[in-house]
């Protein structure tokens, strides 16, 4: 069978011609030179070794540095963990740190057992106000009795970014130091982005205080994308001095200008906002513009975040109804006493209890120790809450469910009332007919 295939294999090879061979182009060879060029002598480095290693050894950034030093306690928290070069700024990332509020930044000391207590700063003696770290913004609430903690978080590019938490309607005092003698002080609050709704903030067993480190900050500038807003820009876009991002801050939308004024001439700036009544993310900036002509304008910025109030509910179902009218009262354990009194809200300007609004919203704003509510209303059986512990300047806002007297109620429909109702005239005809039968037997 393969006979044909080998035959033509044979005449191929006996008839037709061999092609050429191939010609092989000449390549001109180059010889490798005795003395090797600049780049291979190891005398030329685009990076040299003295700059690589001044890099490396390089302190931290002089924002984090100038912090350290306004902060004695940040610089120790450095030293603890071994941040010292500009390559440890990666480590720092990692950590959440907690500024001091201002009464514990000038070394208020405690009364007896209890905390240190908040004071305006127009009370402070001439010693203490010395103390206050300049170019850094405190926010307080209640009258300045109750301060603010300010949490402090390092960007990939070794900045800084200091953010508060409050709620919505709040009155917020703003104190900031200059390090000099300044022709203005203004501020601006500057919406940033609104906040995805939060989780159902009940009261948790144990609100213990999270383990964080004391920190500093002094904001400078942080990248705020321009978000769209319901309302009406009631101010003119200020002209605010950003080296990096003038022209983005002036697109933004200004919900708030107001002034810092210091009426008794110790160098200590104050003003008083108004917390926007949207809950969202803003950014209030303060501009300190020095009579010194070699001082640039100085810029200070402080993220707040504005959380909704606290909420008296109940549930029907998948649906919540808001309880107004209900009666929240808030206990706080005297440290003294060992025993827990009904906390003494007018003295930081407020009311307790408290009654919640027509949308059965309420809120505290309290300084550290350790507290637990107690709600009434109408109809509803008395809730009695968990103690909880809360740090400086953090807001009560928990929102609380109330259950009826007769909750039961609720549960059982038409149905399955009338299936008991005639169950038990089942059960009654029964028990008749036996009394009739026993006294039929006796008769």
């Amino acid at each position: 069978e393969r006979l044909p295939e080998i035959l033509k294999l044979l005449l191929l090879k006996l008839f037709v011609p061999k092609a050429p061979p191939l010609a092989v182009p000449t390549v001109e060879v180059e010889l490798i030179p005795k003395e090797a060029p600049l780049s291979l002598k190891g005398k030329f480095d685009l990076l040299s070794q003295t700059a690589m290693e001044q890099f490396v050894l390089a302190p931290l950034p002089r924002e984090i540095r100038s912090l350290a030093h306004k902060f004695p306690k940040l610089g120790e928290t450095f030293q603890r963990i071994g941040a010292s070069k500009v390559t440890d700024v990666e480590k720092l990332r990692v950590i959440d740190f907690t500024l001091p509020g201002l009464t514990q930044a000038v070394g208020l000391q405690p009364v007896g057992i209890l905390p240190p207590k908040g004071m305006p700063v127009a009370k402070l003696s001439a010693a203490v106000k010395q103390k206050l770290p300049t170019e850094i913004v405190f926010a307080r609430s209640a009258g300045e009795l109750v301060d603010f903690p300010i949490s402090l978080k390092i960007t990939e590019k070794g900045r800084t970014e200091q953010k508060i938490t409050t709620i919505v309607g709040n009155t917020m005092q703003l104190v900031v130091k200059p390090e000099g003698k300044t022709k203005r002080v203004r501020g601006y609050v500057v919406f940033k982005e609104r906040v995805a709704p939060p989780e159902q903030k009940t009261i948790p067993e144990s609100f213990l205080k999270p383990n964080q480190v004391w920190a500093a900050d002094s904001p400078d500038s942080y990248e705020i994308p321009f978000g769209a807003f319901v309302g009406s820009v009631l101010f003119k876009p200020p002209t605010l001095t950003n080296a990096h991002q003038p022209k983005e801050i002036e697109e933004r939308l200004v919900l708030q200008e107001f002034e810092y004024s210091d009426p008794d001439g110790d160098g200590i700036y104050t003003a008083e906002i108004q917390v926007p009544s949207v809950d969202g993310e803003y950014e209030i900036i303060t501009v300190m513009d020095y009579e010194d002509p070699r001082l640039t304008p100085k810029e200070i910025r402080l993220i707040t975040v504005v959380d909704p109030e606290g909420y008296v509910y109940e549930t029907d179902g998948k649906k919540e109804t808001r309880i107004p009218g209900a009666v929240i009262s808030l206990y706080w354990l005297n440290p003294e006493g060992k025993q827990y009194e009904l906390w003494p809200a007018k003295q930081y300007q407020q009311e307790n209890p408290q009654v919640s609004s027509v949308t059965g919203k309420y809120a505290f704003v309290v300084p550290e120790g350790t507290y637990y509510l107690k709600v009434e209303a109408p109809g509803y059986a008395v809730y009695d809450g968990k103690s909880f512990a809360v740090e400086e300047g953090r807001e009560v806002h928990f929102n609380i469910e109330l259950k009826t007297r007769y909750w039961w109620l609720k549960s059982v429909d038409w149905k399955t009332a009338l299936l008991i109702v005639m169950v038990l005239l089942l059960l009654y005809n029964f028990y008749r007919d036996k009394i009739r039968e026993r006294i039929m037997k006796k008769t």
